[in-house]
């Protein structure tokens, strides 16, 4: 061997904010409320399974079909 090449890239920090958003979601997910997420259009990007069985829709891809306010 004539040398080496190589480098050291510390990620404690972006493997804890991993671990927090993680947990973050477990929550979020696992909340018995309505939580949701939409575009500024009322499009919804994210509701959880409380969310969904609230309002009916089964699956993820379902919330795409519907707007916010229908919701309510």
């Amino acid at each position: 061997v004539i040398g080496w090449v190589g480098s050291i890239l510390d990620i404690t920090d972006r493997k804890l904010a991993e671990q927090e958003r993680e947990r973050l979601a477990a929550v979020v997910q696992n909340s018995h409320d309505f939580i949701g997420m939409s575009d500024i259009d009322g499009n919804p990007i994210f509701v959880n399974r409380a969310g969904r069985d609230l309002v009916g829709l089964e699956h993820d891809f379902d919330i795409r079909s519907t707007n916010i306010p229908e919701y309510f």
